[in-house]
């Protein structure tokens, strides 16, 4: 199947006059639970988290978010985009490409802002020396924030649901071209390599994830590295793949079966397929991700292959690839509208092959939309 040459231009006036409101909307939503926690402020250092909360994606920021005010710091590389990205943010260009020291200029603005703490900050994101280093050079009252930001993206708001939107489709249709060239004799590297080519001709701005291709035995390993291996008739074929498309991140697996398969792996095929239906007829608001993974883990025990299912069902996504909140065993994190997750149930039987099946979904008011078209067997 030839693919379909799609270039995605960045449109400027897409969002005309929303952008704005949107990054202002999710700056109040991080005010209201800054001023609940009695914070004066926090300093955000993740990219996602900055790219998030500013719409900057250079891969070096720090925003200071007061009650009042929004400030990113970045070095000379990125002060025009910073400007163009960013434009509800004041920048403050007092950093060096080759002095990413950001202190003196956190010190000034502190400073000149008369904010002597408590100042949140991302506690899971930075090292403990990089801590030491901030509490030595900036001796105020620092408060880690746990997953504040984190838990804030776990609702996407309807620009970042059309953004992946996007991005699943341009996933389906990569996918979808690559099908056919799925073939014996072609190595796994060299189709994990079509599908990253395809991803970026078609717009994405890169993999969301290396590719996963897994042959024969190597179907086996959930987290494949794909390699020289041959594909060969008469076995299954593992199909993990992800675009990042406007920022935002895709997900798809899908396993192929070459040939004359052995009634085992047709077995094992179908019980995945199986629990897959049982979690996607189930999943929808008010239900608890622990719930949802349940569904399709008690079938697949059912069956008796519960120990070759050892990862969680499935895990958000958004502009990172794994997101809270997880569809893993006990969680009592309750769905909610406005949730994107990946369902995705597998089998793994070492030295024979594996059986991995996975979709998008969005969960709505009254229940669930799944994202991704790409057909199954």
């Amino acid at each position: 199947m030839a693919f379909k040459l799609e270039i995605y231009f960045e449109n400027l006036n897409r969002f005309k006059g929303n952008k704005s409101k949107v990054i202002m909307m999710r700056l109040k939503k991080l005010r209201t639970q800054l001023s609940e926690k009695g914070l004066e402020g926090i300093l955000v250092t993740s990219p996602a988290n900055y790219r998030y909360l500013s719409g900057f994606s250079g891969s070096f920021a720090r925003l200071l978010i007061t009650l009042q005010a929004q400030f990113i710091i970045t070095d000379s590389r990125y002060w025009e985009r910073a400007k163009r990205e960013a434009p509800n943010f004041t920048l403050i260009q007092k950093v060096r490409a080759n002095n990413q020291k950001i202190y003196p200029a956190l010190t000034e603005l502190l400073s000149q802002l008369n904010l002597k703490g408590p100042i949140g900050f991302e506690d899971r994101e930075i090292s403990l020396s990089d801590f030491r280093d901030l509490e030595k050079e900036i001796p105020i009252d620092w408060q880690g924030t746990g997953s504040l930001i984190t838990d804030l993206r776990m609702i996407k708001d309807q620009q970042e649901i059309q953004l992946i939107r996007e991005s699943v489709a341009l996933n389906d249709r990569v996918f979808n071209s690559i099908r056919e060239q799925i073939v014996p004799g072609v190595t796994e590297k060299a189709i994990k390599s079509l599908i990253h080519y395809r991803l970026e001709l078609g717009g994405a701005e890169m993999p969301a994830f290396e590719a996963i291709v897994g042959s024969g035995a190597n179907a086996a390993l959930p987290h494949h590295a794909s390699g020289d291996k041959l594909i060969a008739d008469n076995e299954l074929v593992i199909v993990d793949m992800g675009g990042k498309l406007k920022g935002y991140c895709s997900d798809l697996t899908r396993t192929l079966l070459l040939g004359e398969i052995p009634d085992k792996a047709r077995e094992i095929y179908q019980i995945v397929k199986t629990a897959q239906h049982l979690a996607l007829e189930k999943i929808g608001p008010g239900l608890t991700c622990g719930e949802i993974d349940e569904a399709a883990r008690s079938y697949i025990e059912e069956k008796g292959y519960g120990p070759n299912f050892g990862h969680n069902l499935g895990h958000s996504l958004g502009l990172e690839v794994h997101e809270a909140p997880s569809l893993r065993p006990g969680s009592d994190t309750v769905l909610k509208p406005g949730m994107v997750l990946t369902v995705e149930p597998g089998i793994y039987l070492p030295g024979m092959g594996g059986v991995r099946i996975e979709d998008v979904v969005l969960i709505t008011e009254n229940g669930k939309e799944i994202l991704s078209k790409a057909p199954k067997l």
